[in-house]
């Protein structure tokens, strides 16, 4: 986050680049800028989130599948010792 003194400093720095005239422009834009950043890092974290709830989804069906397979096997083990 930038200090008061270093938002000052770029706002006099903009006046003398830009001038009076177009400072107002100037910084309408910079805040459409700013607007369509934060609505894009929005998008881009909801993909980001959807995707990892998808992978953990995954993994967790194949630890739950390999887990029946282990009971499983399990349980027809302890059938066949008292079968013998």
């Amino acid at each position: 986050m930038l200090s008061f003194s270093e938002i000052c400093m770029i706002a006099i720095i903009a006046l003398l680049a830009f001038g009076p005239k177009h400072l107002p422009q100037l910084a309408q834009r910079l805040g459409q800028l700013r607007s369509f950043l934060q609505n894009l890092n929005g998008e881009v974290r909801g993909i980001f989130d959807q995707e990892l709830k998808q992978t953990q989804l995954q993994e967790n069906i194949e630890k739950a599948q390999q887990a029946e397979q282990a009971y499983t096997s399990q349980e027809k083990n302890t059938i066949n010792k008292h079968n013998q």
